[in-house]
């Protein structure tokens, strides 16, 4: 029986098709001897192929011996390659043989195979490769090669490197792992073709990083794919994402969780100083729209995974134009804060108590929005309302995230300063002559030597209210405040185990080592110079007149500066009033020494300066005001008891003290300030 009974001829004896039924009769009745015969120097299996018979192949590839696949039989490719338009972002080198910081080629070239779409945009590629899938020889082949050992070759099948390099492409393109990883165990040629950045993390018009083909970047990595020193494109800076931080960034904690061992941690930590708006990278939200800024909790989950400092991103803000009342209209409402919103912040600001809680404990820092947010919002002088606002959630809310991001900080601390425990013990006992040192002595020392957490710093004063209000927020929901950080802690320490109530135990040491350092600072003079704060309504015109009127309530301190000849409000002077006397010479000397103690506060229009023993003084003439235009001084000063005849809204708020300490001002200076008297 000849071989080309399984082939169709025209009249000049062209081969235009093949006798399927022919060929599966042959299969059946075991003839592969006459079916391996070529036909016209052809395989009968190459002919299948070039006339579309996959399934015929297929059968062929395991009966009939000496059936040869090439490349060209595992198709379709992507026919269209990358677009010759100039791109804004990301790899700019269109269908050249170069390559730039946001493509590679995946191999080295010289142990690779180019494939036919080497340069089609992966989303073709990516479709190509799942029809190609689906043909029954491609099937069949890599069926075969799933379950290879290491290193051993088809049986009876004669595959070419090229072949082999597009079944080892086409489980990359698919997004199977396993397959990909099997495949890449083989000694075979690799798949070259352009792997680009923005093909994985694709512009979205925001800040927010996404990957688009999440199991073909961790095929393709898991594969040997060098896919490791790809950089993403940032639109509006200079500077570029590694890989390793764009996977972090995506949030994915399953795909960080697989990419994780792949991806070598940098020498230092990735900060982009050149980007303005690099917290957005962590907000669901519309850029434009600050105040509907809202973290997300897993993009912070997997950044604080790989170690990211997250202290260090950060968006510019900025606020200090006069605005007017949202309801009356009146102008005068400001909040004067030029530095950018950190991640601490706007975690704040949100009332997300997890999310700030999560970035306490790896050191996030915060800035003077976290301490406005815990203010309660301006209301109008005039009608009372809400006139500015810096959040759109309630202040017990924004108080709740604060006091739990503060308690998560100083518990911090304590884990931080707890090694030293060893030696302090051992120092107390050599000093004790070898007697046992007392544990609560050794915490004692340890919650003093504990460094303050930066945003202890921040929320300096208003430790109490914070405290109480996370603890009503624990009281409210116990399980939900630290059930978003538990996976973290989790992979991160391998721990399962929470000691609660020792670290709460810590943190209340700390906490109360922290309120008497700030009670104990030392005054400005040996007579005891305080550095009072105007928390609100500052400037206020009603607040002016109290102040400078030297025949009001605060005559006495007017008259003992006149007397001295100085002046309340010279103009050289950076804080609002003098209520001791100084002169520019003196203030300056001040000021310029503070500048070397972190504990001294930066001197502003908000600021008094009189005697610690001027506070009781100052807090009578604050509360002359009504409540509506009553401003809060810092330092905190006890309030008297209540007078009767007062209506009943100033009658609560005789409870709270009028006075609160914004701090010592520490000097090692020369000054001789006499001691007054009155």
């Amino acid at each position: 029986m000849a071989a080309h009974q399984f082939v169709r001829c025209d009249s000049d004896g062209v081969i235009v098709d093949v006798e399927e039924f022919e060929v599966a009769r042959a299969i059946l009745a075991g003839e592969t001897q006459l079916l391996s015969q070529g036909i016209q120097s052809k395989h009968i299996f190459e002919l299948c192929i070039a006339f579309g018979h996959q399934s015929t192949a297929a059968a062929l590839l395991t009966q009939v011996p000496g059936c040869k696949v090439e490349a060209w039989h595992l198709g379709p490719f992507a026919s269209e390659a990358r677009s010759p338009l100039v791109r804004f972002f990301g790899c700019q080198c269109g269908s050249t043989w170069d390559t730039c910081s946001f493509c590679c080629w995946g191999w080295d070239i010289e142990s690779g195979v180019w494939m036919q779409d080497w340069d089609a945009e992966l989303g073709d590629a990516i479709a190509c490769a799942r029809e190609a899938a689906q043909r029954p020889v491609a099937r069949v082949l890599l069926g075969l090669l799933g379950v290879l050992r290491s290193g051993e070759g088809f049986r009876n099948l004669e595959v070419s490197d090229e072949a082999t390099a597009r079944l080892l492409d086409l489980a990359i393109l698919m997004g199977d792992k396993d397959l990909a990883e099997r495949c890449a165990r083989h000694r075979a040629k690799r798949p070259l073709r352009r792997w680009c950045s923005q093909d994985f993390f694709p512009f979205c018009g925001n800040a927010l990083v996404s990957v688009s083909a999440p199991d073909v970047l961790a095929a393709a990595l898991l594969a040997g794919v060098a896919l490791q020193e790809l950089n993403r494109a940032i639109p509006g800076c200079q500077c570029v994402m590694p890989l390793r931080e764009a996977i972090a960034l995506c949030g994915d904690m399953q795909l960080w969780e697989t990419l994780a061992p792949l991806l070598p941690e940098g020498q230092k930590p990735w900060i982009p100083y050149t980007c303005d708006y690099t917290a957005l990278f962590f907000c669901n939200c519309d850029p434009d729209l600050h105040w509907n800024w809202e973290l997300c909790m897993s993009r912070l989950q997997t950044a604080t995974l790989a170690n990211m400092a997250l202290g260090e991103f950060a968006v510019d803000a900025e606020y200090g134009n006069e605005s007017s009342c949202y309801t009356c209209g009146v102008h005068g409402m400001t909040v004067d804060i030029y530095d950018p919103f950190r991640l601490m912040d706007i975690a704040v600001l949100n009332g997300q108590s997890a999310c700030a809680e999560l970035l306490a404990s790896v050191g996030a820092s915060s800035s003077k929005w976290t301490c406005q947010a815990c203010l309660p919002d301006q209301r109008c002088h005039d009608c009372g309302e809400v006139a500015l606002s810096v959040a759109m959630v309630p202040l017990e809310e924004r108080r709740a995230a604060a006091g739990a991001a503060l308690r998560v900080a100083l518990a911090r601390a304590w884990r931080l300063a707890a090694p030293m425990g060893l030696g302090i013990y051992q120092a107390l006992r050599a000093c004790s002559c070898g007697k046992m040192a007392p544990k609560p002595l050794v915490k004692i020392i340890l919650s003093f030597a504990a460094e303050r957490p930066h945003i202890a710093c921040v929320l300096e004063g208003l430790e109490e209210e914070l405290e109480q209000s996370a603890g009503a927020l624990q009281e409210q929901a116990p399980h939900e405040v630290a059930s978003e950080t538990s996976h973290v802690e989790a992979v991160r320490d391998g721990e399962t185990e929470v000691q609660g109530m020792e670290d709460a135990k810590s943190t209340d040491d700390l906490l109360t080592a922290l309120r008497n350092s700030r009670d104990e600072m030392m005054p400005l003079s040996p007579d005891g110079v305080i550095c009072f704060k105007l928390t609100r309504k500052a400037n206020a015109p009603h607040v002016n007149e109290l102040l400078f009127d030297a025949e009001g309530p605060l005559a006495d301190l007017h008259r003992r500066v006149l007397n001295a000849g100085c002046e309340v409000a010279p103009e050289w002077s950076p804080v609002k009033a003098l209520f001791v006397p100084l002169t520019q010479a003196q203030l300056l000397e001040l000021t310029e020494d503070g500048t070397r103690n972190p504990n001294t506060p930066e001197l502003g229009k908000q600021h008094i300066l009189a005697l610690r023993a001027d506070g009781p003084l100052l807090d009578r003439a604050i509360r002359s005001l009504r409540n509506a235009h009553r401003p809060r001084l810092w330092p905190r000063v006890p309030a008297a008891p209540a007078a009767s005849g007062r209506d009943e809204e100033e009658e609560e708020e005789e409870e709270e003290p009028m006075i609160v300490v914004e701090g010592g001002l520490n000097t090692d200076s020369s000054l001789g300030f006499p001691s007054y008297e009155g």
